[in-house]
């Protein structure tokens, strides 16, 4: 079954409905406010096919779930990041029946006196979520997602959420859209991380500086975490083989530079006619291959074998 979200334009109550009744009427359960079922203007039409069971597939973790977000990893089920703050407001229907200040009846009961509190703080309460909304929306608007990524601290806005008045008319659906724009956040924020990286391993094997490519690829995959996306996976896995042929491209430097330096101490014996020191020198570059790998291993060790018969040396070493 096909299934995109629909959020009632009075309330903002989100649900679920077949794909095919989009252009048509409903009622909103919740308000009663009756209208034509469509996608909201700034919103890609993205449909998603659900499980026999109704539930969605997670595509960052797999994972099978319901609602907008997955319970599993935080990743978007349904439609495009929109980052709609507007949509998590307190509607301002709400509001307006709340007291704006406090104005006791002095004659009053003071229970009556302790329910205009109560309904004053939550009024204000209320603005204040809203009013921290407007300045998330501020940041996005004007510094972008990159800059944006602190004001969405789930620590932060766990703790506005608990502020957030259990009688507030749809609160379930309004907590449930900020999380997700959160974790839009999130991801949107760790693509630009994983770019950048990215960038910087290409750039270190580029200038085959293998050692700063090692540890950008570290910091990269501790960016992408324990479930990158499949697109992640194949990029690790094209930067891991990059990098372990440049590692091993210097290794082979450093063991050839090194095996080098040996067979020219004992070539320059052998034209010193220094026989038995060079055969000693020869014998110590097989020893040396016996316990090293270096590309055509086998046509070194069969020169070094020559050299000692031509010296009457022993090439066993």
């Amino acid at each position: 079954m096909n299934a995109v979200s629909i959020a009632c334009p009075r309330c903002g109550a989100q649900y679920k409905v077949k794909a095919d009744n989009i252009g048509k009427k409903a009622r909103c359960p919740k308000c009663s406010e009756a209208f034509v079922l469509s996608l909201p203007p700034d919103t890609t039409p993205v449909v998603q096919e659900t499980e026999s069971g109704g539930l969605l597939t997670c595509p960052y973790c797999g994972f099978h779930d319901s609602g907008y977000f997955c319970s599993n990893c935080g990743g978007r089920l349904t439609g495009q990041p929109t980052f709609d703050l507007e949509s998590c407001k307190v509607p301002r229907a709400y509001l307006s029946r709340l007291p704006a200040e406090l104005r006791y009846d002095l004659d009053g009961p003071p229970q009556k006196h302790e329910e205009e509190r109560r309904r004053y703080e939550m009024r204000q309460n209320c603005e204040h979520f809203n009013q921290e909304l407007d300045e998330m929306a501020r940041v996005i608007r004007y510094q972008g997602l990159e800059a944006a990524d602190w004001h969405f601290n789930r620590l932060s806005v766990g703790r506005l959420v608990d502020s957030l008045p259990p009688d507030v008319p749809a609160r379930d659906e309004i907590v449930t859209r900020l999380w997700t724009m959160v974790s839009d956040v999130e991801r949107t924020a760790t693509a630009g991380d994983i770019d950048a990286l990215a960038g910087e391993v290409r750039q270190c094997i580029g200038s085959a500086d293998s050692k700063k490519a090692g540890k950008a690829l570290a910091k990269l995959r501790e960016v992408m975490g324990d479930a990158p996306m499949a697109e992640n996976v194949r990029l690790l896995a094209e930067l891991e083989s990059q990098v372990e042929r440049l590692q091993s491209e210097k290794v082979n430097e450093k063991q050839s530079a090194a095996f080098q330096k040996l067979l020219d101490k004992a070539d320059k014996l052998a034209f010193q006619q220094e026989s038995k020191k060079a055969v000693k020198a020869y014998q110590e570059c097989l020893f040396w291959l016996s316990r090293n790998e270096l590309p055509g291993k086998g046509e070194l060790q069969a020169n070094l074998q020559e050299k000692l018969r031509t010296l009457g040396g022993d090439g066993a070493g």
